[in-house]
């Protein structure tokens, strides 16, 4: 694939950009226990529910890249040591762009420094890779998507609001 690009009378391929995230998978316990807690709320209309084996914290979105850069992207992350076990506390939701106006429901913890962390340490990471990269440079906002938000009225978001997360996670 890619987009034809015209020139000197040549039609040349350029490779599609890929867009890049790197994130932590979950562990299967606890993939397990948020499934299940959220089976209660998946009658909500308006949500389009991430499949559990989909569940991961995001750590860095690096935007759009070639893709000579991602297959160079290992490198920068292998001599990273891999995280020591944390836990995360009270987990609450979180939206994107707001719980106002949402597009996207997800999970957040409260006391996520570990997290903020193992982001940061990634980050570094690509950056020595690859200064000058498209990376996301806004504040970190570890978070877990659960669903996409299609429309959500007024009963959906007060159950959502009184819904229990389950309470200390481990990654």
């Amino acid at each position: 694939g890619g987009k034809p690009l015209a020139g000197a009378g040549y039609l040349v391929r350029a490779p599609d950009p890929v867009r890049v995230f790197l994130s932590v998978p979950c562990g299967e316990d606890f993939r397990a226990e948020l499934s299940t807690a959220l089976d209660s709320l998946r009658d909500l209309g308006g949500l389009r529910w991430s499949p559990p084996y989909q569940y991961h914290l995001t750590l860095a979105f690096l935007g759009d890249w070639p893709e000579n850069r991602v297959q160079d992207l290992p490198k920068a992350l292998e001599s990273l040591s891999p995280p020591a076990p944390f836990a995360l506390e009270k987990p609450r939701w979180g939206a994107f762009p707001s719980l106002a106006a949402p597009r996207v429901l997800f999970v957040h913890w409260q006391d996520d420094a570990p997290l903020k962390i193992l982001a940061e340490t990634v980050r570094e990471a690509v950056r020595s890779q690859w200064p000058a990269s498209p990376m996301d440079l806004k504040s970190f906002r570890g978070h877990l998507t659960v669903a996409r938000v299609q429309g959500l009225d007024e009963g959906a978001t007060r159950r959502l609001e009184s819904f229990a997360l389950p309470g200390q996670n481990r990654w």
